[in-house]
């Protein structure tokens, strides 16, 4: 009677205490792990974004990608106007032919000032200021001036033939946008490519820690499996031969579980890698797989172009500029060229300018130049080589167009496949799972065998794992996928 007192007690004081922790610490008992393991939570957005901020390999696509917008400026450069100014001093020694004059030597200042242009049509101009002085040294009769002249003067030349109406202008105008272009789409690639092997990386580990503890579950049934058989042979209720396969069964599943953990391990260092770090422990809790969103995937319809097929498109763009560009390289020349100047003519350098303005001597000029190879050999076979790259290109780009669709499709009815296998695997996954529990029940009744009980577990773990495996795959599928999309619309 008294030990029941007591006991009674007991339990009152323990139901007392229970009630005091819930009473006064009901935040820090309880809810502290539930808290942390919602802050250390990381999805793959998540990831992602670290993965942005910190990679210094998604940084460099980055700068490259922004360096290659800004670079199709320079295009604008080919006609913009510039400014140039130039100068130069001579010194002539040879004796005067004049016999009225001598003197030591003669010193020659000129300097020239102005702007020059191109334009889309292939006129090029130049208007510009020229100064040119001549300076007697020790003259005889010492009165004898110096000369300076001065003049504005506008040039202008049309090619007729190599650049006509610009085609050349125009032409190193595209082939300096296209190229660039062609290294962004290569770049915006590259950069695709890298988010989605950062995507696999973080599934990889999430499927690969569901993997251990698949085999951590096979384990631990199997030691169970393992004490039962001891204890029943010890009892001599069960043959020895039992306990030997109950105890190779578990040793087997323990060399699994270590493949798996080190597996497990080589993941998380790429997975901490790629934000940055070098540690080998992972400091984030990864979501469950999602397995509704992975059967209920919404395929896509729709079929836009890689970054990597843009980048071809634009580097055919830019072959077909360079074609026209090396076609004309060699042409002959033939160019029309006017000038017309208004000049004025004193003593000074000063004078001479301010005089310009009311020159009536006006100088004019119109004429041709031309000039044309003549190893007309050479120049065929370097046209027909440009004809020839730019056909090469041409048809990369047209196999690169059916390679894509190709892919594109595969990829489609992969996806289509997967999302069917993975509903039968998980429906296969539940009955080995309850098929093992009944099979373990007969076998403590003494109706089954330990050898068939293995064989079901080892079924078991099986349909897991290949769950695991579609779901990996399905995965992948997807992230390929989206190297097709512009935006991954409604599948979040």
């Amino acid at each position: 009677m008294f030990s029941k007192v007591k006991s009674l007690f007991l339990s009152i004081e323990l139901v007392l205490f229970v009630f005091c922790l819930c009473l006064f610490f009901p935040k820090n008992v309880f809810s502290e792990e539930t808290t942390n393991n919602i802050k250390n939570l990381i999805t793959v957005d998540d990831y992602l974004n670290k993965v942005k901020d910190q990679n210094g390999l998604y940084k460099n696509f980055e700068e490259k990608i922004i360096s290659n917008k800004l670079k199709i400026r320079e295009k604008e450069l080919i006609t913009s106007p510039s400014a140039f100014v130039d100068g130069g001093y001579s010194a002539n020694y040879k004796k005067s032919t004049d016999k009225d004059l001598s003197y030591n030597h003669k010193d020659y200042e000129e300097y020239n000032m102005g702007l020059q242009q191109n334009t889309d049509i292939g006129l090029s101009g130049k208007l510009y200021y020229n100064i040119n002085k001549t300076t007697y040294v020790n003259p005889d009769p010492a009165t004898t001036n110096n000369n300076s002249l001065g003049k504005v003067q506008i040039e202008l030349q049309q090619d007729l033939l190599k650049n006509s109406f610009g085609k050349v202008t125009r032409a190193n105008k595209s082939l300096i946008e296209n190229q660039n272009m062609a290294n962004y789409y290569n770049n915006r690639y590259g950069l695709q490519q890298f988010l989605q092997n950062a995507e696999n990386t973080y599934w990889n580990l999430v499927i690969i820690n569901n993997i251990v503890n698949v085999k951590l579950e096979t384990v631990k049934q199997n030691k169970e499996m393992e004490n039962y058989t001891s204890k029943k042979v010890k009892m001599n209720l069960m043959d020895q031969s039992d306990e030997l396969q109950s105890r190779a069964a578990l040793e087997l599943a323990k060399l699994d579980l270590q493949n798996a953990n080190d597996n497990q391990k080589v993941m998380i260092l790429l997975f901490n890698s790629l934000v940055g770090s070098s540690s080998n422990e992972l400091n984030n809790k990864l979501v469950d797989i999602p397995w509704d969103y992975l059967e209920n995937y919404k395929i896509p319809t729709v079929y836009n172009p890689t970054a990597q097929l843009k980048s071809l498109e634009k580097q055919v763009n830019a072959i077909k500029a360079n074609s026209i560009i090396d076609k004309n390289k060699y042409k002959p020349t033939l160019n029309l060229i006017a000038n017309y100047s208004l000049n004025s003519e004193d003593d000074g350098l000063t004078n001479s300018m301010k005089r310009i303005d009311n020159s009536d001597t006006p100088t004019k000029y119109i004429g041709l130049s031309f000039s044309t190879p003549l190893n007309f050999s050479a120049v065929k076979d370097f046209n027909e080589s440009t004809y020839k790259d730019q056909n090469a290109i041409k048809l990369q780009y047209k196999q690169q167009i059916l390679n894509d669709k190709v892919t594109w499709n595969q990829l489609i009815v992969q996806l289509n496949y997967a999302q069917e296998r993975l509903k039968l695997a998980k429906k296969v996954e539940r009955i080995q799972d309850l098929k093992l529990k009944n099979e373990i029940k007969r076998w403590k009744n003494g109706i089954s065998s330990t050898y068939q009980v293995l064989q079901f577990q080892t079924q078991l773990t099986e349909s897991r794992l290949n769950s695991l495996s579609i779901a990996n795959e399905i995965f992948n599928t997807i992230s390929n996928l989206k190297l097709f999309q512009i935006e991954d619309q409604g599948n979040k």
